[in-house]
């Protein structure tokens, strides 16, 4: 009878350690966003994580919809540097709220279009702690 407690207890003991084990309190990783022969430097936002036991949600669009774009050169290469290196690396240009295409970018540079406009790009970093969204904003003249 008295096995009981004491396995309930250990198994509580198992799950709330392994839990607090994901917990973190290494800082989200800050990128760069730069171009490139240019001291032009694009600010990078955060639209969301999930980084150890913390998480947010939001959009790319509606983060920056209000936000003013950096005003960048047609074909301007945008290079993305990492304090820390990501696993791995989705790149995406968003086109409206919820409608987004995917890049084929192996590298950590962004080429602009050729065409004027406002162009939002979001990546998705990905680190052994957690993922972490991020986008920015630029007007191509």
């Amino acid at each position: 009878m008295h096995k009981s407690p004491m396995l309930l207890l250990s198994l509580f003991l198992i799950i709330f350690v392994s839990a607090c084990s994901n917990f973190s309190d290494e800082p989200i990783p800050s990128p760069t966003a730069s171009i490139e022969n240019s001291s032009t430097t694009i600010p990078v936002e955060v639209v969301s994580y999930n980084w150890g036991l913390k998480e947010t949600y939001g959009s790319p669009w509606e983060l920056l919809e209000n936000k003013t774009a950096v005003t960048v050169q047609k074909k301007s290469k945008i290079i993305l540097s990492f304090d820390k290196k990501p696993e791995k690396i989705l790149f995406h240009q968003n086109l409206s709220y919820d409608d987004f295409i995917k890049l084929d970018i192996l590298s950590n540079e962004i080429i602009v279009p050729d065409k004027k406009g406002i162009y939002i790009y979001s990546f998705i970093a990905t680190w052994p702690k957690g993922t972490v969204h991020y986008s920015i904003k630029v007007k191509v003249e």
